[in-house]
């Protein structure tokens, strides 16, 4: 249910709308405008950390923006009325006093996995506004009179509010580009009228040579016609005559436009429109170990287009649009093709149709193959020749007595091949991870990729079946650096930087996880587990890596990251014999130990704790809790020490139970 409210404090009169539950808030924040404006309580909502809120704590109203009205520019009596009606729609708000009111454009919010359920953040802090709200009744009793309660289908008003504002857009291009047409022929058209180049007509034209009599004669004569003739009104019907093809064909040219105008406004613009996650399908080719077939297939479809046909991943102009992408499993030899029914009609030189070639172009190598036979024969001669590149880490099996081995290389942008060799893929990045982009060739980029190996009559041949990209940054040892007096402010610096007796010693290593993806066709065979348990067994061989990090981690790795972490350290025993609370020294040893970092380690050990916790010993459970809360205040201590006393006790007694709710899920996976 959404709830709507008029304002009349401006004309004309405003409409507000929020969610009536948390619910509402997620579709809201989905399916806002572009000239929607949120409002939300600060000392309500933690907006900016992954920090659970109470699903009721707070409101967010949006308000409705007239055509050409900027965010900037509400009235303040508008903005009293928003700020009242989010203050009133808060359980915790409507209590105070005073609070602060957040607001910002809707295309300003961020949402990430991992947030709650209405939760958000902002892509550009300062694009965010505060105000300060005193209670105030009397407005609030004035906006409540106008509430009207709905069950709007957020998604299809949307896709009717963008559908208008796309055949307002094509309408106004459509009249530009005729007008233009209008005044380029009415410039031709006096152009004509100033040129004698109508007069000369050569079929009526006829040489000295052809008079049959004097010419002296002749001449005379004709010139005594052409002066008994050349009146006034006879010379304006001749030039008349002349002129009349041009203003015909003006004529033509603007039936013509009028017909594409019309059918380009008749109501089909559902036709036009595809989704871009439907219409593009990836395939992996190589070939097959069944002697009755030559190639071995797989299709998929990618998770994300966001970033190739923009948020909406809506591809306009095209009828049963298909975009091809299949690589050849071991050298990623790319092939691409776009095939469609219809397109619609182009106005003048300008297109409106998506450039849909040009944007895929852009992200894939330049010598793609476009010719299908030519691609499979690509497919059959690199099977055999590809060698994967790099160092080989390791290798395992899934399955005993199966001739298929996995093996693991690391390479880096300074390996034979290798660059070439990851501009093939790295597409992947756009379509399966979220918020992805392209990694630049820097050299401290290593990156573990992890290959199929198979048998086909004598031969091997290799499949690309994941990678993961791991970034080398500095690593700042607070304990060194104060006992050495050595100033460290930025945490990047070179990575070989220290010098003793004439010999580069290479500085200590943070390893970074940056990305990892497993191949759509291949997952759920715990190949995931299998890429990172090498990954973290690299990280303890290497003495110069300090500890293992993750970049923005997302739901599916923090499960697989949590399950390889808990039982690696329970098969270690490394929390043998501990309880809560404990003291800060062991957990210094035991992040130095394990080289993980501190968010990392205490998360394993309070999973641990808590699976050997006895809930009905009091005292060892609120030891428990108070040592898991002591994280959770230190982690968001910037926002929680502006709460007051009695708000902060609550919000991180809820975040408590929560997290307690999600390590019981935890150890009934993996106990």
């Amino acid at each position: 249910m959404v709830y709507y409210f008029t304002s009349q404090e401006v004309d004309p009169p405003a409409l507000i709308y929020m969610g009536k539950d948390e619910k509402e808030n997620e579709d809201l924040i989905k399916y806002g405008w572009e000239e929607d404006v949120w409002y939300d309580l600060l000392n309500i909502c933690f907006i900016f950390i992954r920090f659970h809120v109470h699903p009721h704590s707070s409101a967010h109203a949006y308000l409705r923006l007239q055509p050409g009205q900027s965010w900037e520019d509400i009235s303040p009596k508008l903005l009293e009325d928003l700020g009242q009606l989010t203050k009133a729609n808060s359980i915790k708000g409507c209590k105070e006093k005073s609070v602060d009111v957040l607001y910002t454009p809707w295309s300003n919010l961020l949402k990430t996995n991992g947030m709650a359920t209405g939760e958000v953040s902002f892509k550009n802090n300062a694009m965010v506004k505060t105000l300060q709200i005193k209670k105030n009744n009397k407005i609030v009793n004035r906006l409540e009179k106008t509430r009207v309660e709905k069950f709007p289908d957020l998604e299809k008003e949307k896709m009717q509010a963008e559908k208008e504002k796309r055949r307002i857009a094509r309408e106004a291009m459509v009249a530009k580009k005729q007008e233009e047409l209008r005044l380029e022929q009415e410039k031709k058209e006096q152009e004509a009228l100033k040129s004698y180049d109508s007069f000369f007509d050569k079929s009526s034209m006829r040489s000295n040579y052809d008079n049959d009599c004097d010419l002296e004669e002749d001449f005379i004569i004709t010139r005594a016609k052409l002066n008994l003739s050349r009146t006034k009104s006879s010379r304006l019907k001749y030039r008349k005559f002349e002129v009349r093809p041009i203003f015909a064909l003006f004529i033509l040219n603007i039936i013509v436009m009028t017909e594409m105008v019309e059918e380009l406004l008749k109501p089909q613009e559902e036709e036009w429109l595809c989704n871009s996650n439907e219409a593009l399908t990836i395939w992996f080719f190589e070939p097959s170990t069944d002697p009755d077939q030559e190639f071995d297939s797989a299709q998929v479809y990618p998770m994300f287009t966001y970033s190739i046909f923009g948020d909406k991943e809506q591809i306009y102009g095209y009828k049963n649009l298909e975009i091809t992408l299949k690589f050849s499993s071991g050298s990623f030899a790319t092939y691409f093709d776009v095939r469609y029914s219809d397109k619609i009609p182009d106005v003048s030189s300008t297109s409106i149709a998506d450039n849909v070639i040009d944007k895929v172009k852009t992200l894939i190598p330049n010598d793609y193959i476009t010719n299908f036979d030519t691609f499979l024969q690509t497919v059959n001669e690199n099977a055999y020749s590809f060698k994967p590149m790099g160092e080989k880490i390791t290798e395992y099996r899934l399955e005993e007595g199966k001739d298929i081995i996995y093996e693991i290389y690391r390479a880096t942008f300074n390996t034979p091949r290798f660059k070439e060799y990851h501009k093939r893929f790295q597409i992947l990045v756009l379509f399966y991870i979220e918020a992805g982009t392209y990694i630049e060739e820097d050299e401290k980029w290593e990156t573990m990729l992890l290959f199929e190996r198979k048998r086909i009559g004598d031969k091997y041949i290799y499949s690309l079946v994941g990678f993961c990209t791991m970034y080398n940054y500095y690593f700042y040892n607070r304990e060194e650096c104060v006992n050495n007096n050595i100033d460290r402010t930025n945490n990047k610096v070179p990575v070989s930087e220290r010098v003793n007796e004439g010999k580069v010693i290479p500085e200590d290593i943070r390893l970074r996880i940056s990305q990892f993806l497993i191949f759509p066709h291949v997952q759920g065979k715990g190949h995931g587990s299998k890429l990172y348990q090498t990954i973290y067994k690299y990280v303890l061989s290497n003495s110069r890596i300090k500890e293992l990090a993750v970049e923005i981690p997302n739901d599916s790795f923090e499960v697989i990251r949590d399950k390889n972490d808990l039982l690696y350290l329970r098969e270690q025993k490394a929390f043998e014999g501990l309880a809560a609370p404990v003291d800060k020294k062991t957990i210094d040893s035991l992040r130095r130990k394990y080289k993980l970092n501190k968010r990392q380690l205490l998360r394993c050990l309070e999973i641990e704790l808590l699976r050997k916790l006895n809930k009905s010993d009091a005292a060892a459970y609120k030891a428990y809790r108070l040592q898991v809360k002591e994280r959770l205040y230190n982690w968001n201590k910037e926002i929680l020490k502006d709460i007051d006393r009695d708000e902060r006790i609550e919000k991180l007694e809820e975040t408590f139970k929560s997290l307690v709710e999600e390590y019981q899920d935890i150890l009934l996976k993996y106990n």
